[in-house]
């Protein structure tokens, strides 16, 4: 070995030996502010599998996944993964398949020995992943596009584009669809009904079949369920106000928490509705699971630390118009013990004794549905096949008084045995019957085929008409003011719960389902919901068991998995996945950032407009610079060494500005401690691996092109764009101003992670990159891009889009003027700053000895490329030791 080669291997080596030793010293604050000997458990999503014997569990700090025997909680298999692992989906009992957010793979997972078989390479940042139809589908969070993965050969069979930011998804039952949630809104902040959407996407074609926006306001969209009838998906989101100043918090004012459902068939918005209560918020939803009968859904609320049982069956009642409750599902055998109520399918309105008369020979009616005991009757079979059909109001049967002709009035009379009191179900499909008479074998009609209220009940000869069926429906517990499931006669003096006159409203016209998601009582009023207190922070996965009996909830930061029982709505046992490390102030800061529970009635937390401490993509109108000026919320990174806070400035700095959120956004007045730790963990967030790189981290040639129009006095972005965070902390008016803003002076905002921080521009007016430089910038105003050609165009996109990625070693001439050479870059020099020396030592200890399956394993460090951060990439830096660049 060269001499000059070994000065300088002699006392790095003794520098690595030193760092390597003292460590958890020097380096308390590494990936996310978590060092190599204080890594915590931090589960991000729970499964089971098909057999229900066994539940994965995701952990994204770890990097592993787990592998808990359900019988007994005992933890069977850790299985080490790269990258951040966030959801799981299994193939019966024999695979588990993960998604390696950063890594750029789906590990496949065999569960009994604990090894990774396979890995699928999708994309960066493969985030979601179902199994549909056989298929593996799996969402990248930064490339927009969803992956099918051929599972026999383990190729992606098709990507297919996507809106920006795909999230969770879930398969529709028949296997058609993947129902893919995006997590932010796509397009103009500033346009109306701007909001975050959900796709379809056909399996067969591979294509997008249809894109549906939710509410206004709608972000974070997060759990999505199809339910196992395969009638409706179910998706989790927050529902923020943005057409309102944030003035106040309470009674939902900034923000709710909300449910959408969406009809499958039809692909659209069957309703949204809130899971908040009226003076307590249920911030954050995040994970949710449905029971196998489709009557129950399941949510974790990872901003209040609860799970919210929700009555799916009992709400699907009250949005078909059953207000009194019973079923909306036609009764196919009778007890004779139970009421039942007839409705008509031509008009849609009840058999009704009118005005409850209890005399003989009162004509029965038709009426609106209002679940009165004149509308309820008891079926009792007879022994010849036929039905007695007994009021509940008057005790009185159906009677045709013997009459033998058409038009003939149905009355009530005396309960006897005469033929004049059997009917007859015949059952005409689709739910429905024709009630015969045995007396005349004429048939129950409406006279006229009436649709109107008061109509006459009559028989006549059997027809075709639509007058003469009926659907038999089970009758609610109505009649009493103490009844749990009528809210007809609730009073508020009677009750501990609000209830709320939408349910009447959406009954009288099915329109008024898309008023529902305004109505915070609605929901609690009807006992619909049910809260369960969790010991433990931060739930986010939640599953069901096969048999619907267990709840398996994932506590990311109490590095728990709870158990409740489904019967009994508690929870039941706690399994510890480790033993977890002390809070460091970056930790807990990460855990004060995401807990609403502090917030003034728990509406939202920091997290709720700052997902994984970056942006919404909503615009929002805080009075901090006025009223009706709104600002497109921004990224918290590196906002410590960016000041002032705020695109105008009007927060000195980051400390100033977190110290104003708590008080003005959450309402609350916050503890140094407080203060410190949220800025601890927003000085810990750093740039996250760029998708739109290349593999090995350098920019794509169209990138490094860009790089040089970028840097070019033609265009002169640099010019404000400057600096190791691409912004001269400056403000400029650049001909954006808002109407009510009193002058369009903006700070320059950081070029930093432009690829997940769409849309741009102060308003979020700008939906891409391109819009920037084209649509957006009238007059050459922030950079001089007029000129550019189309390609050109491209190349700074690209560019832009990959800052913070490692340049490449080319030269090239500029297609605006004069030859540019990019900046060389060295591989040795591993943190790019233009200069080998300790700080690239110090990075090389902090990997050494690690491998490629290793999860902090870094590509870049390992300069020879061999799979293994050892001696010899020692060697190769020290070659280059003291160089600069």
């Amino acid at each position: 070995m060269d001499r000059n080669v070994l000065k300088k291997l002699i006392p790095m080596v003794l520098c690595i030996a030193i760092t390597v030793t003292l460590g958890s010293f020097i380096f308390q604050e590494g990936w996310n502010g978590y060092s190599i000997d204080n890594i915590y458990f931090s589960p991000f999503d729970t499964a089971y599998s098909s057999d229900g014997s066994m539940i994965a569990v995701s952990d994204s700090t770890k990097s592993q996944l787990q592998i808990i025997k359900a019988s007994d909680g005992s933890i069977q298999k850790v299985v080490p993964l790269n990258g951040q692992p966030k959801a799981l989906t299994w193939n019966g009992n024999k695979y588990v398949y993960v998604c390696e957010y950063g890594a750029g793979t789906v590990a496949e997972v065999e569960p009994f020995t604990g090894s990774v078989t396979r890995r699928f390479s999708t994309g960066s940042k493969p985030l979601g992943a179902a199994l549909i139809a056989g298929k593996l589908v799996v969402s990248d969070y930064g490339l927009r596009k969803v992956s099918v993965v051929d599972l026999s050969s383990g190729s992606v069979e098709k990507d297919i584009s996507v809106k920006d930011y795909p999230y969770f998804m879930d398969g529709t039952v028949d296997g058609k669809y993947a129902i893919v949630g995006h997590a932010l809104p796509s397009g103009n902040a500033s346009a109306p009904k701007y909001a975050a959407s959900v796709t379809f996407v056909d399996i067969d074609t591979k294509l997008e079949e249809a894109n549906i926006m939710l509410p206004q306001g709608s972000s974070n969209v997060r759990g999505i369920k199809c339910s196992p009838d395969g009638k409706w998906a179910y998706v989790l989101h927050t529902f923020g106000k943005t057409s309102l100043p944030t003035t106040q918090i309470t009674k939902g004012w900034v923000m709710t928490n909300a449910v959408t459902i969406i009809d499958v068939a039809k692909k659209n918005i069957y309703t949204t509705f809130i899971l908040d209560r009226i003076t307590e918020g249920a911030a954050d939803p995040w994970g949710l699971t449905i029971s196998p009968d489709s009557k129950t859904m399941w949510v974790s609320l990872s901003g209040t630390h609860q799970v919210l049982k929700i009555d799916l069956n009992r709400l699907h009642q009250l949005l078909a118009g059953n207000i009194n409750g019973g079923s909306n599902e036609p009764v196919t055998q009778f007890d004779s013990n139970s009421y039942y109520k007839l409705i008509n399918r031509n008009s849609g309105k009840a058999l009704d004794v009118p005005g409850g008369n209890s005399a003989n020979n009162t004509q029965l009616v038709q009426w609106d549905d209002n679940g009165n005991n004149n509308q309820q009757y008891r079926i009792i079979t007879n022994s010849d096949g036929y039905y007695s059909i007994i009021n509940r109001g008057t005790n009185k049967a159906l009677d045709n008084a013997g009459a033998s002709v058409d038009n003939s009035p149905v009355v009530e009379w005396d309960q006897s045995n005469s033929d004049n009191q059997k009917w007859k179900l015949i059952d005409t499909g689709e739910g429905y019957y024709k009630l015969q008479i045995k007396s005349s074998q004429k048939y129950m009609d409406v006279s006229g085929a009436s649709r109107n209220n008061n109509a006459g009940i009559v028989t006549n000869s059997s027809s075709t008409g639509l007058s003469q069926q009926w659907k038999i429906l089970k009758g609610g517990a109505t009649g009493s003011p103490n009844s749990n499931y009528s809210l007809l006669y609730r009073s508020k003096s009677g009750y501990d719960k609000p209830y709320s006159d939408i349910w009447f409203q959406i009954k009288a016209d099915p329109a008024k389902r898309d008023n529902l998601k305004y109505d915070l009582g609605a929901l609690w009023g009807a006992s619909i919901l049910k809260k369960i207190d969790l010991s433990g922070q931060g739930p986010r996965g939640i599953s069901i068991s096969p048999d619907g009996k267990n709840i398996a909830v994932a506590a990311y930061f109490s590095g728990e998995v709870y158990f409740i029982n489904a019967a009994e709505d508690k929870l039941q046992s706690t399994i510890k996945l480790g033993t977890q490390p002390a809070e460091n102030p970056v930790r807990r800061g990460e855990r004060t950032f995401h807990d609403a529970s502090t917030t003034t009635q728990k509406w939202l937390s920091c997290a709720s407009c700052h997902p994984e401490g970056r942006a919404d993509g909503l615009d929002w109108d805080m009075p901090n610079d006025g009223i009706g000026n709104t600002k497109n919320t921004k990224s918290m990174l590196n906002i410590f060494d960016t000041p002032p806070a705020m695109w105008r400035g009007v927060r000195t700095d980051a400390d100033v500005g977190i110290k104003a959120g708590f008080r003005f956004i959450k309402f609350k007045e916050p503890t140094q401690q407080e203060l410190d730790d949220v800025a601890a963990y927003i000085k810990s967030l750093s740039s996250e691996p760029n998708p739109y790189a290349n593999k090995d981290g350098t920019m794509t040639t169209d990138a490094a092109l860009g790089k040089a129009i970028f840097e070019s006095s033609e265009t002169q972005c640099s010019s404000c764009h400057s600096g190791p965070f691409y912004t001269d902390l400056e403000a400029y008016d650049v001909g954006t101003k808002d109407i009510l803003d009193p002058d369009g002076m903006y700070y320059t905002p950081t070029l930093l992670e432009m690829w997940r921080t769409a849309p741009y521009l102060h308003d979020g007016s700008a939906a891409t990159i391109r819009e920037v430089l084209t649509t957006k910038n009238e007059g050459d105003r922030h950079g001089k891009t007029s000129h550019l050609t189309s390609k050109q165009l491209d190349q700074l996109e690209a560019y832009i889009l990959q800052i913070g990625s490692n340049a490449s070693t080319i030269t090239t001439t500029a297609t605006t003027t004069a030859t540019i050479t990019t900046n060389t870059v060295l591989k040795e020099d591993l943190n790019k700053d233009g200069v080998i020396n300790m700080t690239d030592v110090i990075l090389l200890a902090t990997s050494f000895n690690m491998v490629r399956e290793d999860p902090k394993y870094v590509e870049a460090r390992d300069l020879n490329g061999d799979g293994a951060i050892n001696i010899a990439d020692v060697i190769i830096l020290a070659a280059k030791f003291n160089t600069v660049i």
